[in-house]
């Protein structure tokens, strides 16, 4: 299928995976509708998408998950959905961590979209630019069903994020390649990633609806390995992660995310509940 084609069926969802990020969320929101409206403008995304059966939606909806937030996030997503945004607001009672949050995210968009759709997925702090959602979104059009916003390729890299951080980002990353290299792919522990709703939906069929089983930050190195078991077509894009915008104080404990780091890799190396994860063949697609 080609990318016009393709970009004309389908929807975009932004996922948010939420932990009070009351003063973050209206900046994020009013950049991605702007981000999003503009690639309407200019053709890259339908004003409205056909949907099977013959129905009409939206180009694009933000998903957001409200992980037990104990600020005032829920009121800013309940003000913006009263507001007609396009916004569709999951709410859980209990902080459930990222890999929670995303569980639920997947499950939501897997619910409200189609198999050609696309998920862009990235943190809720405005650590990211939101104009390059449509980036990563032209990629998995182009034929990509999983999409990697990397700092490690050319063009990418940080801005103000703390050397711990920064050091502990690339240890983890350096082992996850050596242990579990994906053609392709340099970027394991970023949040910032399309999915094709397909590949999701898959990866369902394999291993059930709860098939992340880290709660933390390690959910998303896991999340590129299951998947990386799967039928796989990847790019990379670069990306600059901008903690010198980031609102609010980090929600990362870096010394316990180095254990559980650790613990990852050692399950998914030598077997779990799941088992050991095997050598992958992947297709990487060159970015422009």
């Amino acid at each position: 299928m080609d990318h016009t084609t393709l970009s004309d069926r389908s929807r975009v969802f932004v996922g948010l995976p939420a932990y009070n990020e009351e003063e973050a969320l209206p900046q994020l929101l009013d950049d991605l509708e702007g981000a999003l409206c503009r690639a309407v403008a200019r053709g890259e995304l339908r004003g409205s998408v056909q949907r099977s059966g013959g129905s009409m939606a939206t180009p694009f909806e933000v998903v957001v998950v409200d992980d037990g937030s104990t600020d005032g996030t829920a009121g800013v997503l309940r003000e913006a959905v009263e507001r007609g945004r396009p916004v569709h607001a999951v709410f859980h009672e209990e902080n459930r961590n990222l890999g929670g949050a995303m569980r639920t995210l997947f499950r939501t968009v897997l619910e409200r979209g189609e198999d050609h759709d696309v998920l862009v997925c990235l943190d809720a702090d405005n650590t990211f630019e939101a104009r390059q959602v449509v980036d990563l979104a032209r990629r998995n059009w182009d034929g990509a069903n999983l999409v990697v916003a990397s700092r490690y390729v050319p063009g990418g890299g940080t801005v103000g994020v703390p050397w711990n951080r920064r050091l502990t980002s690339f240890g983890a990353n350096r082992l996850f390649r050596m242990l579990f290299p994906i053609p392709g792919i340099t970027e394991y522990t970023c949040s910032f990633r399309a999915y094709r709703l397909s590949l999701l939906r898959a990866a369902v069929r394999e291993w059930g609806s709860d098939w992340i089983e880290e709660d933390g930050f390690t959910s998303m190195p896991e999340i590129l390995l299951r998947l990386s078991r799967l039928p796989l077509q990847t790019a990379e894009l670069p990306v600059c992660i901008r903690y010198d915008l980031k609102v609010g104080p980090s929600k990362m404990n870096v010394m316990l995310n180095v254990l559980r780091t650790l613990s990852v890799l050692a399950r998914l190396r030598f077997g779990g509940r799941r088992g050991p994860l095997p050598a992958v063949e992947v297709s990487p697609l060159i970015a422009d």
